[in-house]
This record gives C-alpha cells, structure tokens and sequence, in this order.
C-alpha cells in the first residue's frame, strides 16, 4: 500500500503548484511572444496535471474500468479547472476567463491521448513494487 504515495503525490504537488499560480497576483509567465501566450500555458499546465491524474487513478485504484477512468479525469479536471478561475477571481489584479477554462480542458483532454501508454507504465510500476516488497 505504500507504493501508492508515488502514484498519489505528483497529482497533490500539481493541484498545489496550480493554486499557488493562482494565488499570485502577478505570477511570473513566460513570453513566448503571441497575444495568447497565457492560453498556451493554461493548456500545457493542465495537461501536465491530466497526466498524474492518469497516474493517480490506475496507480491508486485497481481494475479501474478505462472509460470511467477517462470520464473521471475530464470531469475532475474541467470541474478543478473552474475553481482555478473562480479562485483566480478573488485574487487581486486577476479575473478568471473563459477561455483560459477552454485551455484548462483541452490540456486535460489532450493529455487523455497519452492513457494506454501510461497505464501500461503504471502496470509495470506497480508490478514491479509489490514483487519487490514480499
């Protein structure tokens, strides 16, 4: 049971890394010199936070079924995806966008394209832990 923390804790640190951006009136960006350059990074935030949400459920839960597994995630992350904004709208010099949503969620789905390979990943991880504990 205690492998699971390694499926566990990436989900945890990106859902905090993200409320910490959030929270940051002015939180640092990268330019990459287009006007919808914080769109990009919505999108490339929350695909990277798709992918430990993949990890987290065939890591944490067993025989997970893959659609509800797919369901979970895009519901979970366009649901986390909204407190983002909505959080983000409490924050001095910050408002919350819809389009910055739309990026949310197409990182998250986006990140779906890369569920057989990372379930075959999380397979073998979890394998190879509870071979190596008995």
């Amino acid at each position: 049971m205690r492998y699971k923390i390694i499926f566990i804790l990436p989900a945890l640190i990106a859902t905090l890394l993200i409320f910490i951006f959030s929270n940051q009136s002015h939180p640092p960006l990268i330019d990459l010199g287009f006007q919808w350059n914080d769109k990009l990074l919505h999108l490339i935030a929350y695909f990277a936070y798709g992918t430990t949400l993949i990890f987290f459920l065939f890591g944490s839960f067993d025989n997970i079924n893959l659609k509800r597994a797919i369901i979970y995630i895009l519901i979970f992350g366009a649901v986390f995806g909204v407190s983002d904004e909505l959080h983000q709208s409490l924050i001095p010099g910050r408002d919350a966008e819809v389009f910055d949503w739309v990026a949310d969620c197409l990182g998250i789905i986006i990140s779906l394209s890369l569920l057989s390979p990372l379930y075959k990943i999380v397979k073998k991880l979890k394998f190879n832990f509870l071979n190596s504990s008995n």
